[in-house]
């Protein structure tokens, strides 16, 4: 019998159907490598996402130099209608060819190279932004007036860089500021003696005082302020600054913004307001540019580096990261944090900023140096929170320092403590102590130090809550007598250890051994003293004379012998004893005090002896 079809019941399934996220690769030269076709780009993604939003859309920008010329102030405009949100899986990738393959310059200084706002989930990689011009300058000092009123220096601008009322922004002149640099070809460093502060110049008193034959302009830089030119010295490098450029990126209320192997020069600041959160640059570089002929330049930028949630009203950044990235010479800090709280900063080296090389507001919280993280020549503000208990963590110990030429390295015992933050390193050159670099790590190589020149440091341990700790034992590392004697300009015959230039009485080897200057005549600073002395009903005859401190390292030996009689064979050490030893000066040398009984001898003679 055949069943009725009205008494079946036929039951079906079926899976709703689930698009599958993709990767789409496009070619910005499809649309021109220009503003107008990174808008027709970012038009056509919007319109991609638009129906398929967790896709991944990567475009190529291929290898080459592109002129970028913005409009509106804006270059790479994200504005252009609803990209990705963050509930959204997808990404929108630029990705070059590489670091130093493709390159965009931004021929309007003042626009903004990429600007974002309410988006998500955005990459830029493998690529170096730059501006066609360099838009700050320098000079040498030639000659300072502080009896002038207003005071000024002149300075000779370097051959192919801007002169000074090029870098102004005429309309809104702001940031203009100068500052001291060692005087190098290949790599002028900021001076930090403790009287290198930011100084003001006058963009309307400032101006071209001479051309020489050979076309060098020297300017008359005027200060805004009387009386700070007091430390600038003849020859010197002076940085000189106006913030003229616009921002290398600026993102509003958005998330997830990658930076990842790009480079940035003549322009290095970029902003992140609004709350716009998990942000991370990796193995970026903001550098100076390359040496303008011959010159290489102070500064990278007339500005800062990245500044992280920035002031906004009741609008917190959060997971903001800058790890194995190196910034140098900005014209403001290398890094800022504002509004955040969590904010990394993982195995980077800042080095030489204009102002510090980590600002972290009051406002900023939880922020946390990993790995090894290397702050030269720039100090760190805010590193602690003003409320916290202040228990100073453990002063460091073990630190020893080893000289190479051109280099010392430091290393010292780990600080086990769970809430050590860094070790903060000071350094003195010529008299002055600093704060000279940090790191996370227990080794510091200090790349920057100076053959024929006396290197001290002591380091200090911070926690999270900025308490530092007692400072560790200072650690000197003069010159042996070959790059002592070559630090003081003498050369030839005049050099040998033997020699005596001066002359004051004192070889070159006795002036390094007493802490002399073969160069001048100081025997009456380095001349052992003696004096007779009363105690306890005994007289001594008393001989003090420097020393150096490292002397069993440096294989130096001083030997105070004494005798009754003036004879060749009569000279021993027995009767002499070493009563005691000061620190003297930088703490390199030490003045050191030999007695001697008298007793009822008639004469008694004693000398110093020193060898190797």
């Amino acid at each position: 019998m055949k069943a009725s079809l009205n008494s079946l019941m036929v039951f079906t399934a079926c899976l709703p159907f689930q698009a599958t996220a993709a990767t789409v690769n496009w070619d910005l030269a499809d649309w021109g490598i220009s503003e107008s076709g990174f808008d027709s780009a970012i038009t056509a993604a919007h319109d991609h996402f638009l129906t398929t939003p967790d896709d991944t859309i990567i475009i190529h920008i291929p290898a080459g130099t592109y002129d970028i010329t913005g409009a509106d102030g804006r270059s790479i405009d994200l504005r252009n209608g609803y990209l990705l949100g963050p509930a959204d899986e997808g990404r929108l990738i630029f990705q070059g060819a590489g670091m130093e393959e493709t390159v965009l310059v931004f021929s309007d200084t003042d626009t903004t190279q990429i600007y974002g706002r309410n988006l998500a989930h955005v990459t830029f990689r493998d690529m170096h932004m730059t501006r066609a011009q360099y838009t700050v300058s320098q000079g040498t000092v030639v000659a300072v007036n502080l009896d002038a009123n207003p005071d000024y220096i002149d300075l000779e601008i370097h051959d192919g860089f801007p002169m000074p009322d090029e870098i102004v922004r005429w309309s809104a002149p702001q940031g203009l500021y100068l500052r001291r640099y060692t005087a190098s070809k290949t790599d002028p460093l900021v001076i930090t003696d403790g009287k290198n502060e930011q100084v003001r110049w006058s963009e309307t008193d400032s101006y071209a005082l001479s051309t020489s034959p050979e076309g060098i302009v020297t300017w008359r830089m005027v200060r805004a302020f009387a009386g700070e030119f007091t430390n600038y010295e003849i020859g010197e490098y002076v940085a000189i600054k106006s913030k003229h450029t616009g921002n290398t990126f600026w993102f509003s209320d958005s998330d997830d913004i990658i930076f990842e192997n790009m480079k940035w020069t003549h322009s290095t600041r970029g902003v992140f307001r609004q709350g716009t959160s998990n942000v991370r640059f990796t193995g970026c570089r903001f550098e100076r540019s390359p040496p303008i002929n011959g010159q290489t330049p102070c500064l990278s930028s007339p500005a800062g580096g990245p500044q992280m949630g920035q002031p906004s009203p009741d609008a917190v950044s959060t997971n903001m990261v800058v790890e194995n990235c190196y910034i140098e010479s900005t014209g403001d800090d290398c890094v800022a944090f504002f509004n955040v709280n969590g904010g990394v900063v993982r195995n980077c080296v800042f080095r030489d900023s204009f102002a510090r090389g980590i600002l972290m507001t009051e406002e900023a919280s939880n922020i946390r140096f990993e790995g090894n993280v290397i702050v030269s020549r720039g100090p760190i503000e805010g590193a602690g929170d003003a409320g916290a208990e202040a228990i100073a963590p453990a002063q460091p110990i073990g630190l020893s320092l080893v000289d190479g030429s051109g280099t010392c390295r430091l290393s010292w015992d780990a600080n086990t403590e769970p809430d050590l933050h860094f070790y903060q390193i000071y350094r003195q050159l010529n008299g002055v102590w600093w704060e000279y670099a940090i790191t996370t790590d227990t080794v510091y190589n200090d790349l920057w130090a100076l053959d024929g020149i006396i290197h001290s440091y002591y380091i200090e341990s911070v926690d999270f809550s900025g308490n530092h700790s007692v400072a560790s034992e200072i650690v000197s590392e003069p010159p042996d007598y070959a790059i002592w004697i070559k630090g003081h300009g003498v050369t030839s015959q005049d050099a040998l250890e033997t020699a005596d230039l001066e002359p004051d009485g004192f070889s070159n080897f006795m002036e390094y051994a007493l802490g002399g200057d073969p160069t001048i005549r100081d025997a009456s600073v380095i001349q052992p003293a003696f004096k007779m002395t009363a105690e306890s009903g005994s007289v001594y005859l008393e001989y003090v004379y420097r020393r150096r401190r490292d002397h069993v390292s440096r294989g130096i030996n001083y030997r105070v012998e004494a005798t009754e009689a003036l004879l060749l064979e009569g000279w021993d050490t027995d009767r002499v004893k070493e009563t005691g030893s000061e620190t003297i000066g930088d703490g390199l040398f030490e003045k050191v005090t030999n007695r001697l009984s008298v007793g009822e001898s008639s004469a008694q003679f004693m000398r110093l002896r020193i060898g190797q």
